[in-house]
């Protein structure tokens, strides 16, 4: 892959080219090209851009939203378009796959790693250098597919600041092991909410909350077990893995939800 191929999105031909394929209608077409961009828009990536000015779909007459122009944009340079959905996510596997830099640096995020293939997500369709350090690092193959740059701002900020958490958290209780019979089940009854302050552990917590919150879960579940605890989240009455936490940081976690709701429970 030669990075002299690579042609990051443009906001001028992005607007040209939406106008060529008939998205956009003479009208529109000028609200766009003299759109103004705030300090804060200059940073934003062209399709969350054009599609945040509400303009009209000249082929539907509904809004030309940021979703709509990842579509026809992955369509025209022959990749799959998807949402990203946290619950299908391995957010520890993935976010081992490449560094937070890298993914920041070339604008992707990794969403799925097997044996053989590992898929990112990416908003630059046209820019291919990343490709081939990640495919020889990573040692698979690396399957692009489109995405909502702001969906791939938004979750790589989360899902690298959850697995750090977990990370920093479980590597400061290394030196205590998993639960292993009934007296030391009794002693961490009596323990007054161990690490449940711990930086990290207040971290993960709060994310679990929003999280649950955004995804209009009805109830979590946190499941201890000997080396790893699951937690999952009641959708629509349905149970979803969410994420699995080393057995000392699940310990943590559930003594900070008891801090917070001043339970006083073994």
């Amino acid at each position: 892959m030669n990075s002299v191929a690579d042609r990051p999105v443009a906001l001028n031909i992005l607007v040209d080219d939406l106008k060529k394929d008939g998205l956009l209608d003479d009208e529109n077409y000028q609200l766009a090209q003299f759109a103004r961009r705030s300090q804060a828009e200059l940073k934003m990536h062209p399709f969350a851009f054009i599609g945040k000015q509400k303009l009209t779909n000249n082929k539907t007459t509904k809004k030309l939203s940021e979703e709509v122009i990842c579509e026809w944009a992955a369509l025209k340079q022959g990749l799959d378009y998807q949402r990203i959905d946290p619950l299908e996510v391995d957010v520890a596997a993935v976010t081992s796959a490449m560094s937070y830099a890298f993914s920041e640096r070339h604008k992707i995020l990794a969403l799925k790693i097997d044996k053989e293939d590992l898929v990112v997500a990416c908003s630059e369709p046209n820019t291919t250098s990343w490709v081939q350090d990640l495919e020889h690092v990573s040692r698979r193959n690396v399957v692009r597919i489109l995405a909502m740059p702001s969906e791939i701002e938004r979750h790589r900020v989360e899902f690298y600041q959850l697995a750090n958490s977990i990370n920093r958290a479980s590597s400061q209780h290394d030196g205590i092991s998993g639960i292993q019979n009934l007296e030391s089940m009794l002693e961490l009854g009596k323990a007054k909410a161990p690490d449940a302050n711990d930086e990290h552990i207040v971290n993960v917590v709060d994310w679990l909350l929003q999280y649950a919150f955004e995804q209009r879960a009805s109830d979590i579940h946190i499941e201890p077990r000997r080396e790893i605890g699951n937690v999952r989240f009641r959708i629509d009455g349905v149970l979803h893995l969410v994420y699995e936490l080393p057995a000392q940081v699940t310990q943590a976690v559930v003594a900070r939800i008891k801090t917070l709701g001043r339970m006083n429970i073994a």
